[in-house]
C-alpha cells in the first residue's frame, strides 16, 4: 500500500493533470465506439489510451483505465469487465520499471491473473459455458495485448513528435522501438489476415442464413396472397350474383351458386347471404366434405355489420372460432356488402375461409428449415404457425425482454434478449431469432418468419474460436521473435553502452576500454570511434589534472577569500587565503556546517543565499562584516542542466584597509572643503568689503553734512530726514549684504527644491561691485524659471567659484568687452546651466577631466587646485549631476546637468 500511495501522490503539473482527464474521456469513447470483428465479438479500444497513460504515468494512469471501464457495465450489464481492466492496469503499472517492458508484461498478465479472474468471473459467477468462456479468454486477451502494442506506438509517436518540435520529451528504450517494429512488421499483417478472413466467412454465413429466411418468407407470402386473390374473386363473384338475383326475387339460384362454390372449392368451409339486418335465411357449412345447411341463423350480435353497411369495401375480420364445427377450428370471416344499382344495401355475402390448406401449405414450405412461420389476423391473433410455439387464438408477441436490432434494407432484423445484469451478453445470443414480418395483401393478414440463431451459433463460433487461437498464438510467436530479435540486434550496443558507463572510472584508473565487435558494420564502427575516443579522453584526463592542480595552485595563490557552499549552508570546499582567513584547514572542510562552526552570523549570510537560490541570479557587492575584518562579497549561483541551483560560489575582498583609506580620504577631502569654503570666504569678504565702501563714504559724508549745517544753524527739520534717510538706505544695503554673506556659508543638512537662476542672481548681488571694477559684462540668457532638488547653499558654493574663476581669467585681460554669460536650458533629463567667458580658455593638458582633479590648476602659483575638485564632488555625490568643461573660440565653458524632477523621483 505504501508503493500505491508514492505512486498516486506523485507530483503532476496543470498539464499532466488535463492530459489525464483528456486520456480518460478518449478511452470512454474508445470503449463507446467499438467494431465487431465477427459474430457475438467486438473490439474495444478505450485501453488504447487507458494504457498510454500507464506508460507515462505509471500508477496515476490506473485512474483514466478504471473510468474508461465503466462503460463496459453499460455495454454488458456486469460489472467484472471493469475489475478485470482495472487489474491489467495496476498489473501493468506495477511492473512498468521493469525491463520487459509493458507489452510483455500485458501478455503475462493475460496468460495468468486475467485468465484466472475472467474464468471466475463468467463460468463461476455468471454461469457461462466453458466453451463460451474459452472464447470470452481468447477474444479480451487479443483486444488487451493489440491495443496495448498500439499504446506503445502512440506513446513512441508522442515522444518522437515532442522531440522534433522541442515541446518536451521521454527518452525511448532502443531494444523496445526494435521490440514494436518487429512486432508491427509480423503480428499486425497476420492478424490483419485472419480477422479479414473470418470476418468475410461470418458475412457470408449470416447472409445465407438472412437470404433463406428472406427465400422462405417469400415463398410462403406468394402462395398464401394467391390463395387469398382466389378467396376474394370467389367472395365477390357471389356478392354480383346475389345483388343480381335479389332484383329479379330468385334466391333459390343463389343457394345453388353457393353449394356449388362450397363443393368445388378448399379455401371456404362456410357461406351465406345475410340479410341488411344481418340474419340469414340458410347457412352452408362443409362438413366431412359434405355440405350442410343450417336454417335461420342470426349474426346481428356481431356488431360490425352496421359499419360494413355503410361501405363498398370487402371486410376481414378477425380469427374466432367457429360455432359449426365440433372441433372449434379458428376462421376468418370475409364480409361483402350487397348493394343494388342506387346504392341501397341488399344484404351481406359473408365467407369463412378453411385455413387447413394454408397450414398444409405453411408447414410443407418450412419442413427441415429450422424456420418458424407464424400467420396473425390484424389484431395480432395467432391463426397458424408451424412450430407449435404460438397457439391458435392468443396474441402473436415475443418473450418478455426481448428486443428488435440491427434492420437490414430487406426488413430482415434481430430480435434478441436484452442484456440483464450479471449475465453475460454472449449467452443470449443463443436464444435470438433472424425475423421478417409484413402484410399480405389483400386481406392484411400477418406473416412472420423467425429462424433461431441457435441452430447456427456453434458453426459460427467455431470458425471465431479458430480464428481467435490462430491469432492469439501468432501474437505469442510474434512477440516472442520480437523479444529475440531485439535482444540480439541492441545486444552489442548495450554492450557499448556499458563500456561507455564505466568510461570515465576506467580512464581515472588508467585501464583499457573494450572494444564490441558486431555483425553489424555500424555497431562495430560505432566502438571503434568510441575506442580512439577513451584513447583522446585519457589524454585529456591527465592534462585536465594537470591543469587542474595548476588551477588550484592559482586559487591558492589568489589574494581573495574563495569558496564554494552548497543550499543547505555548508562549506564545501575552500581556497588558501579563505582558509587562513576562516582558521580552516583546506583539505578538511568537506560539507564544513556555518551553523555549527560560525553561529555568530550563519544566519545572516544564509539569508542572502536564499536570494540567489530563490532568483538564480548572482548578488553582487555584498558589504559583510566578520569579527575584525570588512569584506566585499560576490554570490554566484551554480546551476544545473534543469537550472536549479546546486551550489554557490562565494568570492569575498578584504576591504578593511581599503574602508580605513577611504575614511582618511573622507577627512581629507573635508578638510579641503573647509579649506575651499575659508578660501572663498575671503573672496566673499573683500567682495563686502568692496560693497561697504560706497555707503560708508556715504554715511560719512552725510554725517559731516549734518554737523557742517548745525555749526551753521541751518539745519531744518526737512533736510535731517532727508539726511537720515540716505543714512538709512545705505545701512539696510550693508545689512542685507551681511545676510547674504551669513545664509551664503550657513550648513544645511537637508536637500530642498530652489531655482539656479534665483541664486545665481543672488550670488551676483554679491560680487557685482568686482564685475564692474574690471569691467566685466554679466549676462544671464534665456532665464528658465525650473527648479532643481539638492543643497542650496552647495550649489552656490560652485556657482561662485566658476564665476570667481571666470572674473580672475577677465581680470588681467586688456579686451574692451569683457563677459560672462550664463545660459539655462533643460531636457526631458536635466536641467542645464552653462557659465561661459571670453577669457581665452583653459590649456587643453588639463581639459577634458584634469582639470577636476585635485591640485590641478590652471592659475599657475595663485591656484590652489581644490576648488573645481570640489565643485565635482558636489555635483556629482551630493546633487547626482555632473559637470563638463571645454574651451570655445574666445574661452572657456564649463555645463552643469541636474536631474530634472522625474529622474529624482526615480531615483
Amino acid at each position: 500500500m505504501s508503493f500505491l500511495r508514492r505512486r498516486l501522490t506523485a507530483d503532476l503539473s496543470l498539464t499532466d493533470i488535463v492530459s489525464l482527464i483528456l486520456l480518460s474521456a478518449l478511452g470512454f469513447a474508445g470503449n463507446y465506439f467499438k467494431i465487431g470483428i465477427f459474430f457475438n465479438v467486438d473490439f474495444l479500444f478505450g485501453s488504447i489510451f487507458t494504457m498510454y497513460a500507464v506508460k507515462r504515468y505509471g500508477m496515476i494512469g490506473v485512474i483514466p483505465a478504471f473510468i474508461a471501464s465503466l462503460y463496459t457495465y453499460t455495454l454488458w450489464n456486469h460489472p467484472y469487465a471493469i475489475i478485470i481492466f482495472t487489474s491489467e492496469a495496476l498489473f501493468v503499472a506495477f511492473l512498468r520499471r521493469k525491463a520487459a517492458g509493458v507489452i510483455v508484461h500485458d501478455l503475462i498478465y493475460w496468460l495468468t491473473a486475467g485468465l484466472l479472474l475472467i474464468f471466475i468471473s463468467y463460468h463461476f459467477i455468471m454461469g457461462v459455458p466453458v466453451s463460451t468462456v474459452k472464447l470470452v479468454i481468447l477474444k479480451q486477451s487479443i483486444n488487451g495485448i493489440v491495443n496495448t502494442v498500439c499504446a506503445t506506438i502512440l506513446f513512441y509517436g508522442v515522444n518522437y513528435y515532442g522531440k522534433i518540435t522541442g515541446s518536451g520529451f521521454r527518452r525511448i528504450s532502443f531494444r523496445q522501438t526494435f521490440f514494436i517494429l518487429i512486432l508491427m512488421i509480423a503480428a499486425f499483417p497476420a492478424i490483419a489476415y485472419v480477422v479479414f478472413g473470418v470476418k468475410t466467412q461470418t458475412n457470408e454465413i449470416t447472409g445465407e442464413l438472412k437470404d433463406e429466411l428472406n427465400t422462405m418468407y417469400n415463398m410462403t407470402s406468394i402462395s398464401i396472397e394467391s390463395l387469398l386473390d382466389e378467396a376474394y374473386g370467389k367472395i365477390n363473384g357471389l356478392a354480383d350474383k346475389a345483388a343480381s338475383e335479389a332484383m329479379t326475387d330468385s334466391a333459390t339460384t343463389l343457394d345453388e351458386h353457393i353449394e356449388t362454390v362450397l363443393n368445388s372449392s378448399e379455401i371456404f368451409i362456410g357461406m351465406a347471404f345475410l340479410s341488411p339486418d344481418a340474419k340469414a335465411e340458410h347457412v352452408y357449412i362443409k362438413t366431412d366434405e359434405k355440405v350442410k345447411r343450417f336454417s335461420n341463423v342470426d349474426f346481428s350480435g356481431s356488431g360490425y355489420y352496421e359499419a360494413i353497411g355503410k361501405t363498398d369495401a370487402t371486410y376481414v375480420s378477425e380469427a374466432t372460432k367457429s360455432s359449426f364445427r365440433p372441433e372449434g377450428t379458428h376462421v376468418i370471416v370475409i364480409i361483402k356488402p350487397v348493394k343494388d344499382e342506387s346504392g341501397y344495401l341488399l344484404g351481406f355475402m359473408q365467407a369463412s375461409m378453411n385455413f387447413d390448406k394454408i397450414q398444409g401449405l405453411m408447414r410443407s414450405v418450412s419442413k427441415d428449415s429450422g424456420i418458424d412461420l407464424t400467420l396473425s389476423d390484424k389484431n395480432s391473433t395467432v391463426i397458424i404457425n408451424t412450430s407449435g410455439r404460438f397457439k391458435g387464438g392468443n396474441k402473436f408477441s415475443y418473450p418478455e425482454g426481448y428486443a428488435a436490432f440491427d434492420h437490414d434494407s430487406r426488413g430482415i432484423f434481430m430480435s434478441a434478449p436484452i442484456p440483464q445484469n450479471n449475465h453475460s451478453v454472449m449467452i443470449r445470443w443463443s436464444s435470438s431469432f433472424y425475423v421478417k414480418s409484413g402484410e399480405l395483401a389483400p386481406s392484411g393478414l400477418k406473416l412472420t418468419a423467425q429462424m433461431p440463431l441457435a441452430l447456427h451459433m456453434g458453426r459460427i463460433n467455431d470458425i471465431g474460436y479458430r480464428a481467435l487461437k490462430i491469432i492469439y498464438l501468432v501474437i505469442i510467436l510474434c512477440i516472442a521473435a520480437a523479444m529475440i530479435i531485439s535482444r540480439q540486434i541492441s545486444l552489442h550496443l548495450e554492450n557499448l553502452q556499458t563500456n561507455t558507463g564505466l568510461m570515465p572510472e576506467k580512464i581515472r584508473k588508467g585501464e583499457k576500454i573494450p572494444s564490441v565487435q558486431s555483425v553489424f558494420a555500424e555497431i562495430t564502427d560505432l566502438s571503434d570511434h568510441f575506442s580512439a575516443m577513451s584513447r583522446l579522453l585519457s589524454e585529456k584526463f591527465g592534462e585536465i589534472s594537470r591543469q587542474k592542480g595548476e588551477l588550484s595552485l592559482i586559487m591558492d595563490s589568489i589574494p581573495l577569500i574563495i569558496f564554494m557552499k552548497d543550499t543547505e549552508n555548508n562549506i564545501i570546499s575552500v581556497n588558501r587565503t579563505a582558509a587562513e582567513s576562516m582558521g580552516l584547514s583546506a583539505s578538511g572542510t568537506a560539507r564544513l556546517n556555518v551553523y555549527k562552526h560560525f553561529p555568530s552570523f550563519a544566519d545572516r549570510v544564509y539569508h542572502d543565499d536564499i536570494k540567489v537560490i530563490t532568483s538564480r541570479s548572482p548578488l553582487l557587492g555584498i558589504i559583510q562584516k566578520y569579527n575584525s575584518l570588512t569584506v566585499k562579497t560576490d554570490k554566484i549561483p551554480v546551476l544545473n542542466e534543469k537550472g536549479q541551483v546546486t551550489s554557490i560560489l562565494v568570492i569575498s575582498r578584504d576591504i578593511t584597509d581599503e574602508l580605513k583609506a577611504q575614511e582618511e580620504k573622507q577627512r581629507t577631502l573635508e578638510t579641503l572643503y573647509q579649506q575651499s569654503k575659508m578660501a572663498e570666504m575671503g573672496a566673499m569678504t573683500a567682495a563686502i568689503a568692496h560693497q561697504w565702501k560706497q555707503p560708508l563714504s556715504t554715511v560719512s559724508i552725510l554725517t559731516q553734512m549734518i554737523e557742517s549745517e548745525i555749526s551753521d544753524g541751518n539745519l531744518t527739520n526737512e533736510s535731517l530726514l532727508t539726511y537720515t534717510g540716505l543714512m538709512l538706505k545705505n545701512t539696510d544695503f550693508m545689512s542685507q549684504t551681511a545676510d547674504d554673506f551669513t545664509h551664503f556659508f550657513k550648513t544645511e543638512k537637508k536637500k530642498q527644491m530652489f531655482r539656479p537662476c534665483d541664486t545665481i542672481t543672488e550670488i551676483y548681488g554679491i560680487i557685482d561691485s568686482q564685475f564692474r571694477r574690471y569691467g566685466i559684462e554679466f549676462i544671464t540668457r534665456e532665464h528658465a524659471h525650473f527648479s532643481v532638488y539638492g543643497f542650496k547653499n552647495e550649489f552656490k558654493q560652485v556657482c561662485l567659484n566658476l564665476l570667481v574663476n571666470a572674473k580672475d581669467a577677465l581680470a588681467g585681460s586688456k579686451k574692451e568687452d569683457k563677459r560672462i554669460e550664463v545660459a539655462f536650458s533643460q531636457d526631458d533629463n536635466y536641467r542645464i546651466m552653462t557659465f561661459e567667458d571670453n577669457g581665452g580658455g583653459i590649456s587643453e593638458e588639463l581639459l577634458p577631466d584634469r582639470l577636476f582633479e585635485m591640485y590641478q590648476t590652471s592659475k599657475g602659483e595663485s591656484g590652489t587646485g581644490i576648488g573645481l575638485y570640489i565643485c565635482r564632488s558636489i555635483i556629482e555625490n551630493h546633487m547626482g549631476g555632473k559637470i563638463t568643461a571645454e574651451n570655445t573660440d574666445k574661452g572657456a565653458r564649463f555645463t552643469i546637468y541636474l536631474p530634472s524632477d522625474q529622474t529624482i523621483a526615480h531615483a
